[in-house]
């Protein structure tokens, strides 16, 4: 089971904002991070790209259908999570949305581009 997020204009998008979401989502209901998984897939033809928020489980754990069911409560504290950053970073830091696990795609993390689709 996935959440999507369809036609993301770029990977800054996609990464950035099912980041903030899976960290407010980790934040509420008291989840591991990498209970949930993020897959960003590109086209061949354009920068356009498909995002998901997917569940490793076997059978699914149930977590993805808790997340849809309080995504304004996880929504709103997305937007807090990019609006208060602790280092105050311009992009992204490990005090924000940074960690290890996700070092592979640091450099498209914009806690700003996900506060203007958050917003949006």
């Amino acid at each position: 089971m996935s959440l999507s997020v369809p036609a993301c204009p770029d990977k800054t998008i996609a990464y950035s904002v099912l980041e903030t979401l899976r960290f407010a989502a980790a934040r509420i209901m008291d989840m591991n991070l990498d209970d949930r998984q993020i897959l960003v897939i590109g086209h061949v033809d354009r920068d356009e790209v498909d995002a998901l928020l997917w569940d490793p489980m076997p059978g699914g754990s149930g977590l993805l259908d808790q997340i849809c069911e309080r995504f304004e409560e996880i929504a709103a504290v997305a937007q807090e999570l990019v609006e208060q950053c602790p280092a105050a970073c311009e992009k992204s830091c490990i005090d924000c949305l940074q960690t290890f696990r996700n070092g592979y795609y640091h450099k498209y993390l914009d806690r700003q581009a996900a506060r203007e689709r958050l917003t949006a």
